[in-house]
């Protein structure tokens, strides 16, 4: 049961890993998309062509189209060189140098822009799957946690099944790892109503390291928690018996998981003439009567 719980975390964690994953591509996928619109295209040709020269004897002399190289372009000064001077071929040159610089610039900055819009998708993708994760192994450490709860009476009966005498009460961990238990307050008396485990005295008593629950165990092992105090359960019934008097066990449980937290469990049970139990018109509407952490 401990390997399926676990097995559940597991794959909701790597479906939700495989959604942010998706969603993290496809905002990729449409940055690239919006680079290739929004990038102005411009011809390679008229990059690397040389302005109109018009005023010279009235000849207009065009770039040849597009050209790459260091040799082409060494081509293309001379033959400005030898018609127009080598002035021209040098102002040429620089403008066309301050171009291509200042495109070099301009892509720089926008990868530079679309690198760190990336680097920010990335953060908050690995924020979520962080934030999940912790949220799965909070859910585990939930699901492993102790729960300590009154279990049942512990009652002495004859062969035919007759109740001979009620000794008192037993805890059961609920829970799937061990609980230490720290304390425990706890009375049995007569009364009108139900006593609060909050506000009413109960004798109290500390338990030492070695008070441990293990799962499913009940305890205290092959007994029972009798009344510390006063009259005993066995003479408290006889009493109720014969007077009417509710008869109730209460008080406050306090353990320890295996993480080091503190929890408690407060309880008040009514005797209903063979074993303390819930009372349903007074006892399940109070939480500070039965409440657990």
């Amino acid at each position: 049961m401990k390997q399926k719980v676990f097995t559940v975390y597991a794959i909701r964690f790597n479906a939700t890993l495989r959604k942010t994953t998706r969603i993290f591509y496809g905002l990729v996928v449409l940055a690239m998309t919006f680079s290739c619109l929004v990038w102005p295209s411009q011809s390679y040709a008229q990059s690397n062509s040389p302005p109109h020269l018009n005023n010279f004897e009235g000849n207009q002399r065009q770039s040849p189209g597009p050209v790459s190289g260091t040799a082409k372009n060494a081509e293309r000064c001379e033959d400005l060189q030898a018609e127009n001077g080598s002035e021209i071929c040098a102002q040429w040159a620089a403008v066309r140098a301050a171009q291509e610089s200042a495109n070099a610039a301009s892509w720089t900055l926008y990868v530079s822009a679309v690198g760190l819009f990336l680097l920010v998708l990335t953060l908050f993708a690995t924020a979520y799957a962080a934030f999940a994760a912790r949220d799965a192994a909070l859910g585990l450490v939930q699901s492993e946690r102790p729960h300590v709860r009154l279990f049942t009476t512990i009652k002495t009966k004859d062969k035919l099944g007759r109740i001979l005498s009620t000794q008192g009460v037993t805890f059961k961990n609920f829970g799937r790892t061990p609980a230490l238990i720290r304390k425990l307050r706890i009375s049995y008396v007569l009364a009108d109503g139900p006593p609060d485990p909050e506000k009413e005295s109960a004798f109290e008593r500390i338990y030492p390291d070695d008070s441990v629950i293990g799962h499913g165990e009940t305890w205290p092992y092959k007994g029972f928690v009798p009344q510390f105090q006063g009259r005993t359960v066995n003479d408290l019934i006889k009493i109720h018996k014969k007077t009417g008097e509710r008869l109730f066990v209460f008080g406050k449980i306090v353990y320890i998981d295996s993480f080091g937290k503190e929890h408690y469990t407060r309880f008040c049970r009514e005797f209903t003439g063979r074993s303390f139990t819930y009372n349903r018109n007074d006892v399940d509407h109070q939480k500070n009567l039965n409440y657990a952490t």
